[in-house]
């Protein structure tokens, strides 16, 4: 009777651990350079994406698609059917989690985009804080 306890413990504090793998708590301002996930929606996905800044817009997520977290822990992502979208982030108190590395693998995606490159010519300007 006390394996099976265990063993029943064990198994429900494991899916909490992997529910609560996403901790929503930090700023966009705080957030260059991440892959970042909002709040979950009403279809239980969490909308995710890369922030970054734009040398004109600032800064900027681009919103690569929504994922799901299974009751194991494991991310089912859905892309985008189009292009990714890009936004432009105001100043807020929106919270929004840190994808774990560990998930990069399952959402399809690198610790840094392809793409970021030619966002990142001009790094040290003045003109670049500023945004």
């Amino acid at each position: 009777m006390k394996y099976s306890l265990f063993i029943i413990f064990a198994l429900f504090t494991s899916t909490l651990k992997a529910q609560s793998s996403l901790q929503f708590d930090k700023l966009f301002i705080d957030s260059e350079d991440k892959w970042v996930a909002f709040q979950i929606d009403k279809d239980s996905s969490y909308a995710y994406g890369f922030i970054y800044v734009d040398e004109v817009a600032g800064l900027t997520l681009n919103h690569e698609g929504n994922f799901k977290v299974s009751k194991i822990g494991n991310f089912t992502p859905k892309k985008l059917e189009s292009t990714s979208i890009k936004v432009r982030l105001q100043p807020n108190n929106v919270r929004v989690a840190y994808v774990p590395e560990s998930k990069f693998k399952e959402l399809n995606i690198s610790a840094t985009p392809e793409w970021l490159k030619y966002y990142k010519t001009d790094t040290l300007s003045v003109k670049r804080l500023n945004n």
